[in-house]
């Protein structure tokens, strides 16, 4: 059996593979799913230049479906918790102001509070951040146990 560390190399060079034989992956919702499913196996610099071409496809997110907004918003939201992980906040902010982008529409209220604790979050204000995440814990207690701050 192996263990996770152990693959993550090969799993990584992979996805990279995919990606490079696709010339339109940031359009394929299987790709962006896999995506967001591997941020914790791809390596920083591999998923520093993917984040920036689905930002670069997905500039105008308000203009795409509802489904679109999702899948990408929790492609970002999963690595601006990488992010907050790894203490790297110089790069969240592009991702945080993408994120406010969203239309604004119920099926997407999850995202934009998400956004708002991420925000508080790299502002260090871990007051407000548990403002914010305490009605989530109510409506979805299960991704808030996830979160860093509670």
């Amino acid at each position: 059996m192996h263990k996770i560390e152990e693959i993550k190399p090969q799993i990584n060079k992979r996805i990279i593979k995919l990606l490079l034989t696709d010339k339109y992956w940031t359009r394929d919702q299987d790709m962006l799913r896999l995506i967001g499913n591997s941020i914790w196996i791809i390596n920083t610099d591999s998923l520093n230049l993917i984040m920036n071409e689905i930002l670069n496809e997905y500039s105008n997110i308000e203009e795409y479906s509802l489904n679109v907004q999702k899948r990408v918003a929790s492609i970002y939201i999963n690595y601006l918790h990488a992010l907050y992980k790894y203490q790297n906040e110089n790069i969240a902010s592009k991702y945080l102001k993408w994120l406010t982008k969203l239309s604004a529409v119920p099926e997407l209220t999850l995202f934009k509070m998400l956004t708002l604790y991420y925000e508080a979050l790299f502002a260090k204000n871990n007051q407000k951040a548990k403002e914010i995440i305490k009605p989530l814990k109510m409506i979805v207690p299960k991704i808030i146990r996830y979160l860093p701050v509670k």
